[in-house]
């Protein structure tokens, strides 16, 4: 029996008019599966961040939690994951593209002026971004040249490798997977391997299709459709094994070990603890050091206080003593 497989790539319907299942649905189908962890990383958005929590918690599951997100443009995407102890690093970086940009789009500018929170995440490049397209089409400078810019900036620049079993050529080809991981071998580069999960089985492959093309404003035709198949789903450990094997071996390499082993370990500095981190069951204020507090206990206390002298001014006023 292989050890549990981590998706790191997977939308809910919180990925407006793109993910098809709600985020416990996709929590329910990992524990259908014996998953340990799953992340979930929507586009531009972490609403349903909470909701995926509770449902980590409820299942067993440990969330990691991540952000879908343009990069220097818009039709260049990337994915951060949140590391461990550093989820307020995510929410920052987040909150800082979103009031200073009108598009959410994470720019060079951006990044050196808030180096301070992207330094703590994982950054993922895949079939989307700038560095793969770069790649796939013989730019191999301009590609690492990406990368070198975005490992300055984050605290783990990695490789995804995609594979929807598509006929080679296509963006998310076995063929183009092993491109990926080639390069990624070739310059010393952290690769992993995702399924970019946008619905729990093949059977949702048509409301995805509906999705696109009312994303679009245009009838479902082949047009508006970007799936060629349905293999973009929550695929089982062994599945997700078989298909590092496949990508592994076209890129010269014996087996899917290597490319497994490091999406896991990426996996295990990224898990998140749903009540110490997330807050999940309980008031849960975020840095108490920015408050004089050195803990949620105390900051608690003032903030209880603050409480009571506001009722105690506000009953004064009421009699006109104040």
């Amino acid at each position: 029996m292989v050890k549990p497989f981590t998706h790191l790539s997977v939308c809910s319907n919180y990925s407006f008019k793109y993910g098809v299942n709600h985020p416990d649905q996709l929590v329910a189908k990992a524990a259908q599966l014996n998953m340990k962890s799953l992340a979930l990383t929507d586009i531009d958005n972490l609403a349903g961040a909470v909701r995926f929590a509770q449902s980590c918690e409820s299942y067993g599951i440990t969330p990691i939690l991540g952000i879908n997100i343009g990069f220097i443009q818009k039709q260049s995407r990337l994915t951060l994951l949140a590391k461990s102890g550093k989820l307020s690093s995510l929410y920052r970086l987040v909150t800082a593209i979103n009031t200073n940009t009108s598009d959410g789009v994470l720019t060079v500018e951006l990044l050196e002026r808030f180096n301070q929170y992207s330094s703590d995440l994982v950054a993922l490049f895949g079939v989307q971004s700038q560095l793969i397209s770069n790649l796939l089409a013989r730019k191999e400078g301009s590609a690492l040249s990406i990368y070198q810019l975005a490992r300055s900036h984050f605290d783990q620049v990695v490789i995804e490798c995609v594979s929807h079993q598509e006929r080679s050529g296509n963006l998310r080809s076995t063929t183009n997977a092993a491109k990926s991981l080639a390069f990624a071998n070739k310059h010393q580069i952290p690769a992993v391997i995702t399924n970019s999960v946008r619905f729990l089985d093949r059977s949702d492959g048509p409301v995805a299709d509906l999705l696109d093309a009312s994303r679009k404003l245009s009838l479902i035709s082949d047009a508006s459709i970007e799936r060629s198949n349905g293999e973009a789903y929550l695929k089982n450990s062994e599945q997700m094994y078989e298909l590092a094997d496949q990508i592994s071996t076209q890129a010269g390499l014996s087996d899917g070990h290597q490319l497994i082993k490091t999406t896991l370990d990426i996996a295990s500095i990224c898990e998140l603890k749903p009540r110490a981190e997330i807050g999940i069951g309980g008031v849960h204020l975020p840095e108490p050091t920015l408050f004089n507090a050195s803990n949620q206990a105390q900051l608690l206390a003032q903030l209880e206080q603050e409480c009571v002298l506001k009722k105690g001014n506000h009953s004064l006023n009421k009699i006109g003593f104040i």
